[in-house]
């Protein structure tokens, strides 16, 4: 490495600097200009153009793990000598280092519209602010041109993705304090040729994501059949929601990742035993749920899997004033995706004991906007709140969990006992409320408001309505 940008500075004249990341939030065109350097380089100094690729390149190459500012420059010195198929491989490879680089993705479509390929091109140039994310997403990306091809459409004319919440079952392996579906746990499970029935009815009805939540899924016995089940009929996503427990056991993380699951969001509801395990009622489920983390990446890495990680977090009493350090502990692991959920008390366990659990939003908005202030500093992908009213979180609009729902997905949710074609009209007509002290607020048709079972508690004196 020092080699090489001794070599280069002794040929160029100016130091090569490590490459800044050209993030979608900065909303900058470009970020990193080492091309246009080069350029004028080649234009004003053909002949020491041409030293510095013949002396550079062969030792780009010999490096085993070259980093991402030295794959940029092998692909630009490739482009400018116009050797577009080697700059193609190495922009590839410099995204699978850093999806985030917009610089690197327009470096790329630029560099396959000389190979002829205009389609796939524009596909990136036009639609980038959905495809950076989308590879952003996972910690090994394994991006392809195939894979870029692949992206379902519906991503790209703004159309909203179809999906489908299968509901499994209610049976879990924690008891969970806040669980809102503690009063059903001890119904029985879905058999398999009923949940396999409702997995094909859906994928007619046009889904292409299936989201699989419980209970817990993964102590099914037919789980490693479900999943290879989901890969067969055609989802292009197929996710679980999980406490995590069972992926820390490496063996059962690895037949899960490799039939099929592509992505996992874990339950994590404290940031040390004490409290996660305190408020699952199930000593050890914190320390399995950080080794099942751990095996997941792993696993992933070894097998080079494209898998997208997330989490959720449960807001109450117990834990809202840790939340920065929950959301630190979450960055810690890796993940940028997450989702801190106000606990939902119009029914289970958070409904039977509402003064032990549910807190007033007014004494937990502070702490979650700091927790939300760390995503947006970590330039975290996705990093919301869901089911607080919005008038505390004017400035936190863009990671409001609702308003991005409603936009990117058009959803549906199949349980043992119900169907719901549309959960999000639901829960504003059924679950929760706007009081009449609402009225005349600016934010008053993007709000849901507050859950129901809340408003009959604390009433209405929290809420300080947004008006001109």
């Amino acid at each position: 490495m020092e080699k090489i940008l001794k070599e280069f500075q002794k040929i160029t004249g100016f130091e090569l600097k490590p490459r800044q990341t050209n993030y979608l939030s900065e909303k900058t065109m470009r970020k990193d200009y080492l091309f246009e350097k080069l350029s004028r380089f080649y234009l004003e100094k053909p002949t020491k153009f041409k030293e510095l690729t013949k002396k550079v390149l062969p030792l780009i190459n010999k490096i085993p793990f070259p980093d991402e500012s030295l794959l940029a420059l092998a692909g630009y010195l490739c482009y400018i000598k116009e050797d577009f198929k080697k700059a193609q491989k190495y922009f590839l490879k410099c995204l699978n280092l850093n999806p985030r680089n917009l610089d690197t993705w327009l470096d790329l479509a630029f560099t396959l519209r000389h190979l002829g390929q205009i389609k796939l091109a524009n596909k990136i140039i036009f639609y980038f602010d959905q495809i950076v994310p989308f590879f952003s997403l996972s910690n090994h990306p394994n991006i392809t041109l195939t894979k870029i091809k692949k992206l379902h459409l519906a991503e790209f004319r703004n159309e909203k993705i179809k999906k489908s919440v299968v509901i499994t079952g209610y049976k879990c392996n924690n008891r969970c304090r806040f669980c809102n579906q503690a009063h059903r746990r001890d119904m029985p499970i879905l058999p398999t040729f009923e949940i396999k029935k409702r997995m094909i009815e859906a994928h007619q009805r046009g889904a292409t994501y299936l989201e699989f939540i419980g209970g817990e899924m993964t102590i099914r016995k037919d789980f490693f059949e479900l999943l290879k089940f989901a890969k067969k009929i055609g989802f292009s996503t197929i996710m679980i929601s999980t406490n995590g427990r069972m992926f820390s056991y490496e063996e059962f993380a690895k037949k899960t990742l490799l039939s099929g699951l592509n992505s996992i969001v874990f339950s994590i509801h404290g940031h040390e035993s004490w409290l996660h395990d305190w408020l699952t009622q199930v000593p050890g489920s914190f320390q399995q749920l950080q080794q099942g983390v751990k095996n997941v990446k792993k696993i992933a890495k070894k097998f080079n899997l494209n898998i997208h990680l997330g989490s959720n977090t449960c807001i109450v009493k117990q834990n809202y004033k840790f939340l920065p350090q929950i959301g630190k502990y979450i960055l810690s692991l890796g993940i940028r995706s997450s989702e801190f959920i106000f606990v939902d008390p119009n029914e289970g366990g958070a409904y039977e004991n509402f003064n032990l659990l549910v807190p007033k939003i007014s004494e937990a908005a502070p702490y979650i906007h700091q927790c939300l202030d760390l995503g947006k500093k970590a330039k975290a992908l996705h990093w919301h709140i869901r089911y607080v009213p919005l008038c505390y979180f004017q400035n936190y609009l863009d990671q409001i969990s609702e308003l991005y729902e409603d936009k990117i997905f058009d959803t549906e949710h199949v349980a043992p006992d119900f169907y719901n074609p549309n959960p999000s009209k639901a829960r504003k007509e059924i679950g929760r409320i706007k009081p009449n002290k609402c009225q005349g607020c600016i934010l008053y048709d993007k709000c849901e408001g507050i859950w129901k079972t809340y408003f009959e508690h604390f009433g209405d004196k929290e809420l300080k309505p947004i008006k001109i």
